[in-house]
């Protein structure tokens, strides 16, 4: 939904602030089409935000090798990422 794209824009803009190479999918594809394309890219991580996550104040990191997810505040996504 908009309300999470334009906070996933934010924190991208926050992360590449902080030297993390981030990106958002504009083009607004479904979750899996966004995964299946971040898998091709060889990314190490994904960052999940929906409209569900961001009412719940979290957003979901996922391991791109293993599959792993873990929820993690929207505070402290910042100083997860930055390990």
């Amino acid at each position: 939904g908009d309300d999470a794209y334009m906070a996933g824009m934010k924190l991208m803009q926050q992360l590449r602030s902080h030297g993390i190479v981030a990106e958002i999918d504009y083009r607004r594809r479904s979750l899996k089409s966004q995964l299946r394309f971040a898998d091709s890219e060889k990314y190490a991580t994904a960052l999940i935000l929906g409209e569900d996550e961001l009412a719940r104040g979290i957003g979901v990191i996922r391991d791109m090798a293993d599959s792993e997810q873990r929820e993690v505040a929207l505070g402290d996504i910042l100083s997860e990422l930055a390990d």
